[in-house]
């Protein structure tokens, strides 16, 4: 949801880089350890995935993926766009929403959207969102229903993940020299504006991730996590 964030605080003040990683930040054994962690659950999430409803799972996990990417390639503002990493989870599971945003988030990377070297923890990172969307939605769809349900995920996910990104950022080290007077007070207000046009990101994200969730299970239930067999189509619907 957030993707470029301003911190001022004791003992630093600038603009802070990507919550995706970028190249040169992590420790080797971090970069190495994370990547290696993410290689063993997409080995997990692809195993026994074969035959035709391997392919279709695949199938969609491709679909997905490319929808991540286009989300996460329009600006909403400055440093803020739509993740749907949720969504992916509520649709595909957690083992392929997990597959799509690790897909997605390789993609960009390769754009400059993150660091190559980072690919396992910027993948681990959006990767998690994406299982626990499918997780908490499958434990709020029945208590709220599906739109509610989606809406709740939607905001609780974005928001733990944004608080944990802006955390992880705060956590390193920068530069203790100030900028002027001028300066700090610029960064001061940066906080404010990147905060209203994140929640104003959330809002967005939970309605369209609700909208989308809700005609799914309307009309291909299939396509729902636990949604169970899709509708029979009644006479003379198309296809």
């Amino acid at each position: 949801m957030v993707c470029y964030a301003l911190l001022y605080g004791p003992g630093r003040g600038r603009a802070v880089t990507h919550l995706h990683v970028p190249d040169g930040v992590l420790p080797w054994w971090a970069a190495v350890g994370a990547l290696a962690i993410a290689a063993l659950l997409v080995a997990a999430a692809l195993a026994g995935r074969r035959g035709p409803e391997g392919a279709r799972f695949l199938a969609r996990v491709g679909v997905m993926a490319a929808a991540l990417i286009v989300a996460m390639s329009l600006p909403l503002g400055p440093g803020v766009h739509l993740s749907l990493a949720p969504l992916a989870g509520m649709m595909l599971g957690p083992a392929g929403g997990f597959l799509a945003a690790f897909l997605a988030n390789g993609a960009l990377s390769v754009l400059g959207h993150g660091g190559l070297t980072a690919l396992g923890i910027n993948g681990l990172f959006l990767g998690a969102q994406a299982a626990a969307g499918a997780g908490l939605f499958a434990l709020l769809r029945r208590p709220l229903g599906v739109r509610a349900g989606a809406v709740a995920t939607t905001a609780t996910v974005l928001a733990a993940a944004a608080a944990a990104g802006l955390l992880a950022i705060r956590a390193l080290p920068v530069d203790a020299d100030h900028g002027h007077g001028e300066e700090e007070h610029a960064a001061e207000w940066g906080v404010w504006v990147v905060a209203a046009l994140a929640l104003a990101a959330l809002a967005v994200e939970a309605w369209v991730t609700a909208s989308v969730v809700a005609f799914l299970a309307r009309v291909r239930s299939d396509l729902v996590h636990g949604g169970g067999s899709p509708r029979p189509r009644t006479s003379g619907e198309p296809a």
